[in-house]
């Protein structure tokens, strides 16, 4: 099974403990020694047990506990410092997966919702010990530590009301640890708990004595503090526990205003990810697949996708890279410099990118002075902005991330989302992520492509699984109010994307509103943004667009023509799925994107290749997928000696003879 460990023994410390113990109700190979079998103090004890071979995973569950007294001091530096030092050195030294168990006390226990970038301050002297562990544990490669909390019984005569935790039983706490050490793609820091906080008074009364008396923390008479909110946001690892179960949801309700009124006006088909690349290997097996189908909301105006997929399906490990094109890095020049003089920003203020790709974006703001953080959940494009010296954190926006840049980078006085908004399921909780953290007088930039443009240019191979939402002005003031936000200025690109729209966003009353805005709002009233009749209009279009495209592909390849596309987009892939055309209409793409390079196209299974391929190579037509960089395909094309025509497929499919650019034929 893909992502998970060539299983040959596991190995679990701490084999006197209750997590051993639950472990081994769940495997009973594991191996388990008791400390006089294997002391973790000593290097060589653990060097002696382990001589026999064999042990591919070790969950270091073996630690001296919560104690909350300075007694206890010599334990934890013996045990939990340096037994974790020697442990994490033997799994260096041979190569074995290494999953050690922390806690959730290593967060400053005060706010809650603690993320697995937040700051850590341990509330007591037992987890400064287990953060001093998780120091050694960073040291061994593809490692995982787990915070976590978990009981086996708290039969208690009275429980806190004020202490919050996302403590779970130690038998569900066990089986996700099992889960994770079998995943080794899974590396890092996880947070593991219930995904809804609970107060200690809450699960005592639940779950083990109904007739508990609630009183507050400062009613306990102990020694040490006890920590007001220590619970986690675990949306990591909930995601992990549910991944390939729930692959998809039905959208029933507009995600903005929540009206059931929603209209469907085009269907697609059931069609691959559009940025799910194909390797070799791979070509003969099924791919995922789901329904393409867009809706409108007819109270709001917003136009969205009828299935939500899974967001780790499509984000995780992500080939889209925003710094490709020349026209888009000059775009981002621009981008920098006017958001920061609207925002009346200085050299030093703070500059937040939401998805912040490989830093493109942030590294234009860099540029001008300003200190930059990137959120972005692809691992592999947070690793390479990071290497480029772009601050970004490899996580999904959320509330507790914002709580988490503020506590670590101060509030951005510039916040911005370019072409990731459309991306977003929960929009409300985004939108709350934003007003939380962003600076007084601050402001949140969303670019997107526009709806009207989408409706109005026929651009529906802009529809992918990824763009769950096409939006309007319209829509986006709805939802900003209901957050006591505005939309105070809007701009328009014409030819960014076949049509983008960057609204600028401050909290109320703190910016004033341009006359743009209700230009647009007037614009979009007299389009009928929330009528049925343009969008079923539009999926007339698309249908004989479709035909026509067809018709012209098949006639110049039954005439001899040899066709490649030019683009090996996400837009792309929605057009030649719906319009069934194969790598037999099509055998190449060519993509500008070395990262693509070797795959092949979800679906279609064309093989992509670099521009380099068309020198000495006798191809008729490039059937411009990337349509939106026309201009700049033509002249790299020229750049290599290309002299063949293209094929623009949309809104009309049209014939560029050659490489002049001459007059086109329809």
């Amino acid at each position: 099974m893909t992502g998970y460990v060539v299983q040959n023994r596991i190995l679990v410390t701490g084999g006197a403990g209750q997590l051993a113990k639950e472990l081994l109700k769940l495997d009973r190979d594991l191996l388990a020694p008791s400390r006089n079998e294997m002391d973790v103090s000593s290097y060589d004890s653990i060097e002696s047990y382990c001589a026999k071979g064999g042990v591919s995973v070790v969950i270091h569950a073996g630690a001296v506990t919560n104690k909350f007294n300075e007694d206890a001091d010599e334990g934890y530096l013996l045990s939990n410092i340096i037994g974790t030092a020697n442990v994490a050195l033997w799994c260096r030294r041979h190569h074995a997966r290494l999953v050690y168990i922390s806690s959730d006390y290593v967060y400053p226990g005060e706010r809650g919702d603690y993320s697995e970038e937040s700051p850590v301050l341990p509330v007591n002297r037992y987890a400064a010990s287990k953060l001093g562990g998780e120091c050694s544990v960073l040291l061994v490669a593809n490692s995982l530590i787990v915070r976590t909390s978990f009981y086996r019984e708290l039969n208690f005569a009275q429980g806190c009301t004020d202490q919050y935790t996302s403590r779970m039983p130690i038998g569900e706490a066990a089986e996700a640890i099992y889960r994770l050490a079998l995943r080794e793609d899974v590396a890092g820091v996880i947070n593991v708990g219930r995904p809804v906080p609970r107060s200690i008074f809450d699960i005592v009364k639940s779950e083990f004595n109904p007739d508990v008396r609630p009183v507050r923390r400062r009613d306990i008479a102990i020694t040490y503090a006890l920590p007001h909110d220590s619970s986690m946001d675990t949306t990591r690892f909930n995601n992990l526990m549910t991944e390939g179960t729930t692959a998809s949801k039905i959208q029933s309700q507009c995600r903005i205003c929540g009206s059931v009124t929603l209209d469907r006006y085009l269907d697609l088909g059931s069609t691959p990810l559009a940025n799910s690349y194909v390797t070799r290997t791979d070509l003969s097996s099924p791919e995922f697949r789901e329904e393409l189908s867009l809706q409108v909301c007819t109270r709001c105006g917003l136009s969205q996708l009828t299935r939500v997929v899974h967001p780790d399906l499509m984000f995780k490990n992500y080939l889209y890279v925003s710094s490709t094109t020349a026209t888009f890095r000059k775009h981002c020049e621009e981008l920098a410099r006017t958001s920061c003089r609207v925002a009346g920003a200085k050299p030093g203020d703070m500059v937040m990118d939401i998805a912040s790709n490989d830093g493109c974006l942030l590294s234009k703001f860099q540029d001008i002075g300003m200190r930059v953080v990137g959120i972005d959940p692809a691992e592999n494009l947070a690793t390479e902005a990071n290497a480029a010296g772009i601050r970004t954190l490899n996580v999904y926006w959320s509330p507790s991330i914002a709580k988490d840049v503020t506590a670590r980078f101060g509030d951005p006085v510039v916040i911005t989302a370019t072409n990731v908004f459309a991306h977003v399921d929960d929009v409300h909780k985004f939108v709350e992520g934003v007003a939380s953290c962003l600076a007084r007088r601050g402001i949140f930039v969303i670019e997107c492509p526009y709806v009207l443009d989408f409706i109005g240019k026929n651009e529906f191979d802009t529809a992918y699984h990824e763009h769950l939402s096409y939006i309007g002005i319209t829509p986006l003031v709805t939802l900003m109010r209901m957050h006591e936000m505005d939309v105070f200025d809007v701009e328009y690109f014409a030819d960014l994307h076949g049509g983008t729209i960057r609204t600028y966003v401050c909290r109320r009353g703190e910016h004033e509103r341009t006359p743009r805005v209700a230009e647009y709002l007037e614009r979009e009233t007299a389009f009928g943004i929330t009528a049925r009749e343009p969008y079923r209009a539009f999926a007339e279009r698309v249908l004989l667009n479709k035909r026509q495209l067809r018709e012209l592909i098949d006639r110049e390849v039954a005439g001899g023509k040899v066709i490649w596309a030019y683009g090996a987009s996400a837009k792309g892939n929605t057009l030649v799925n719906f319009f069934e055309i194969s790598d037999r209409d099509v055998p190449v793409a060519i993509d500008d994107n070395p990262k693509k390079r070797g795959y092949f196209t979800p679906g279609a299974h064309m093989r992509i290749a670099g521009i380099q391929e068309l020198a000495g190579t006798r191809v008729d037509y490039l059937l411009l997928l990337a349509w939106n960089f026309q201009k700049e395909i033509i002249a790299r094309c020229q750049a290599v000696q290309y002299a063949g025509g293209f094929i623009l497929p949309v809104p009309v499919p049209t014939i560029i003879p050659d490489t002049s650019a001459g007059a086109p034929r329809k």
